[in-house]
């Protein structure tokens, strides 16, 4: 489990060679996403992605490169 803002969200880990990959699932309150980059941004070692579907607010944050995290989230929204 997970906080954003206090409110509760899914925690989902993926390994990607010896990497971890964080997956985050909120309810999409409207407010987080105005500050979030609709591509996959590289801030302090940190890649992350973020969209929201179906009520939903998603992230995916890793200490890889871009491609690998708009990978695993384009297979996420795919499997959607």
């Amino acid at each position: 489990m997970a906080y954003l803002e206090q409110n509760p969200g899914a925690q989902l880990i993926y390994k990607l060679r010896s990497h971890e990959l964080s997956v985050f699932i909120f309810q999409d309150r409207g407010s987080e996403g105005a500050r979030w980059a609709p591509e996959p941004v590289t801030e302090l070692s940190f890649t992350f992605e973020t969209w929201s579907e179906k009520g939903l607010r998603y992230f995916v944050v890793g200490d890889v490169g871009a491609a690998d995290v708009e990978s695993l989230s384009k297979l996420l929204r795919d499997a959607q």
